[in-house]
């Protein structure tokens, strides 16, 4: 048995000097570089070995807890987390450990392990482990003492490791039949009824509860005690979660990456469009170097069940992802498929902008996953935060009901008219839903003013790094927010006179401007009164404000309103009057950092929640394509891709992030039409600090590209290396980098 006095290593990466390395099955080839890292001694043990002297070395943790192990090809992930929420209501302390908060699903045994030992040391009761069929093949589990086991189900998936499913049936069984505890098969539990869970979309978790409710039964605890909790459960992120962001249809995110899984989901989704495949849009791939076989099969649940099919990536690894897809469209019929995009983003984006009022849109395969990993390289990516991203970008949220103004119209809601308008439209009335007299500004005034929620107008060109789109990712994980976007195609009096068709909210009201287009702001301020104004992105291309309108923001100020602006928007700030005490300057150094600051402050004058805004934020740019950061196969310098427009202002910003952050630079410049306004701008921006510009020629192939890109970054490994590539270059040529 291993000596609890000394410290040990199976990982050599991870070897200390004085520590001693266990060398697992064909881990002999890193022997040499434990010991360069200081290793005193080599063992070799195979993984039963393993997991026993790890059982030993962290005193038999498993027996000190009640431990609960759930197998089986899907659920396994849903049964923990509602396990887990239960215990935690009857007052233990669990830990779960699997594919949310793990990079394996099932762990090596010395991490489960050395995880257990701390919960219980910190007073931990219970531990809840999600055994994937790797786990037991490869023994991760052996000798640990369960309580009880767990069998969701057994359908098709991982033959690319178990090569037969007879084998992969065998491996699950063998967990529930050899192992110790307590067994729960899903198939056999007495099911509860829906009523009891109606917060929970998605008629798989009839089981998943019940399963959970199960196994808490069996650990002791009581029935009736735990039923009236089960109201308050929560899903698990990104199985069967519902993205809203205010739109009129659905968008459900959704782990499924098995034909059984998929079918299941798409089932649930049917559901809510009544039946009609027509209504329902599928968004989804399959995984590279995984199980083939399962492709062409969930291509056909695709054609079975939806109408409009949106085929894309989902962790192609080392595989093409064009090729992925074609092994999906053989199971298919080609008039299902609306799109092939293989690019995840293109393909949600085109599903949203496609939506139509009641349809349903379901992003299957990825859920809560926060990376895409292509060949030879991986990127951030996740399919709520980008869903979310494309519903506000594309504008796909406005109020509810949409109005005229004056105008017959038979697709509005709602017709707004004025008294010299009524004796011509008198015989149009029956066609509207509703027909209203237009409001006064001075009764528009009043009904705004009646809205609980506080009013924050926020000022921008609807481009770029979007404040407004920002602020409402943020208040949508913070409890929800109300958007109005001003039309700039419409009227100043169009758009005020629907501002009256908000409903009485106590959230936040967030009213999106350009001003640029809006004619009068003072007028706007008067009518709307807001408690907060945000100045945004209201630079035109070259980096300057429009003199009316900085003029007129300067000056628009309002007793009970707080105006928040940049520092350095010079333009508005020189014209400020000397009392203007309601206009806050936010001191930054970066765009990015202006919008970080600027919404914490907002935030905290709304007496809102702080804790988590800049993770939020964070994501939320990712998901607008602000930048993508790409780890690099085998590189160890960083790089960020940035999209380049002719919009000099835009790279500006991302400049001036990048340049308070970094001391060493590479710039790699894909070279277009507008390229040379950049290498200037990057040039007389980095005079004194000497970066490296290295320009590519658009005309070269993606190797030749990638080449020179691979070359920059093995010759300044300690640099931050920003590549700037047109919209229409694909990540792809960082397959040939990696």
């Amino acid at each position: 048995m291993l000596d609890q006095s000394k410290t040990y290593a199976y990982d050599s990466r991870k070897i200390n000097a004085g520590d001693a390395f266990i060398c697992l099955p064909k881990g002999e080839v890193y022997i040499e570089e434990a010991l360069m890292k200081g290793a005193t001694e080599v063992i070799h043990l195979d993984r039963q070995a393993f997991a026993l002297n790890a059982n030993a070395y962290f005193s038999d943790p498993t027996k000190r807890v009640k431990l609960v192990g759930i197998t089986g090809t899907n659920g396994k992930t849903s049964v923990a987390t509602f396990t887990e929420q239960l215990l935690k209501k009857m007052g233990h302390k669990v830990l779960v450990i699997g594919t949310i908060n793990s990079q394996l699903t099932t762990p090596e045994s010395w991490d489960i392990l050395k995880k257990i030992k701390d919960h219980v040391d910190n007073g931990g009761t219970h531990v809840v482990l999600e055994v994937s069929s790797h786990g037991i093949d490869q023994s991760r589990v052996f000798g640990f003492d369960f309580d009880v086991k767990c069998l969701t189900n057994i359908t098709q998936d991982h033959l690319d490791y178990h090569k037969t499913f007879e084998h992969y049936q065998q491996t699950k069984l063998h967990f529930m039949e050899a192992y110790p505890g307590h067994s729960v098969f899903t198939d056999d539990v007495t099911l509860i009824d829906p009523v009891e869970i109606p917060q929970l979309k998605g008629s798989f978790h009839i089981k998943n509860v019940s399963s959970a409710l199960a196994i808490c039964k069996l650990l002791g605890e009581d029935s009736n005690t735990l039923m009236p909790y089960l109201s308050q459960l929560v899903a698990p992120k990104g199985r069967f979660e519902s993205v809203d962001a205010g739109q009129s249809f659905g968008v459900i995110v959704d782990f499924a990456h098995t034909p059984d899984a998929l079918e299941h989901v798409c089932r649930d989704a049917l559901n809510m469009v009544s039946g009609n495949k027509d209504r329902l849009r599928l968004v989804f791939g399959c995984g590279g170097d995984r199980d083939q076989d399962k492709r062409s099969k969930m291509g056909a649940v695709a054609d079975t069940y939806c109408g409009h099919v949106y085929l894309t990536a989902d962790n192609s690894r080392s595989e093409p992802t064009l090729d992925i897809i074609q092994d999906i469209k053989s199971g298919m019929s080609e008039s299902a498929i609306e799109m092939i995009a293989p690019n995840r983003k293109d393909a949600i984006g085109s599903a949203i902008a496609h939506a139509k009022p009641n349809d349903v849109i379901l992003i299957a395969g990825k859920g809560h996953e926060t990376m895409q990993h292509c060949n030879g390289f991986s990127y951030v990516f996740n399919d709520y935060d980008m869903a979310f991203s494309e519903i506000i970008r594309r504008h796909k949220f406005q109020v509810d009901q949409q109005w005229v103004l004056n105008q017959p119209d038979a697709n509005a809601d709602v017709l707004f008219i004025s008294k010299k308008m009524m004796p011509l439209l008198k015989i149009t009335y029956s066609q509207f839903k509703r027909a209203i007299p237009t409001p006064s500004n001075a009764k528009i005034k009043d009904y705004l003013a009646k809205l609980n929620g506080p009013k924050i107008i926020v000022f921008e060109n609807n481009r770029r790094c979007s404040i407004a789109d920002t602020f409402l990712r943020l208040l949508n994980d913070l409890g929800g927010g109300v958007e109005f976007s001003f039309n700039e195609k419409e009227s100043l009096e169009h758009n005020l006179v629907g501002l009256t068709l908000i409903e009485q909210t106590e959230h936040p009201i967030v009213i999106r401007i350009n001003p640029n287009d809006v004619g009068s702001i003072q007028k706007v301020m008067d009518i709307i009164s807001p408690n907060h104004v945000m100045v945004g992105d209201i630079y035109d291309n070259h980096g300057f404000i429009e003199p009316t309108v900085s003029k007129a923001i300067a000056s628009s100020g309002k007793e009970n309103s707080t105006i928040w602006i940049h520092q350095q928007m010079v333009d508005i700030i020189d014209q400020l009057p000397p009392d203007a005490i309601n206009h806050q300057q936010v001191s930054a150094p970066s765009w990015m950092e202006y919008i970080q600051t600027l919404i914490e402050s907002v935030l905290h004058a709304l007496d809102l929640p702080l804790d988590q805004s800049r993770d939020i934020i964070l994501r939320q740019l990712i998901a607008m394509g602000w930048v993508t950061k790409v780890n690099l196969k085998n590189i160890g310098a960083a790089l960020y891709v940035m999209d380049w427009t002719q919009d000099l202002e835009d790279a500006k910003q991302k400049m001036s992030f990048f340049q308070q952050n970094s001391d060493c630079i590479v710039h790699h410049v894909i070279t277009t039409n507008q390229s040379q306004l950049l290498t200037d701008e990057l040039s007389r921006r980095h005079q004194h600090v000497n970066p490296q510009v290295i320009i590519i020629n658009n005309n070269d192939g993606m190797k030749n590209k990638a080449s020179s890109i691979k070359d920059a970054m093995l010759s300044h490994e300690k640099a931050v290396h920003i590549l700037w590539k047109s919209p229409s270059d694909s990540l792809g040529l960082l397959e040939d980098v990696g």
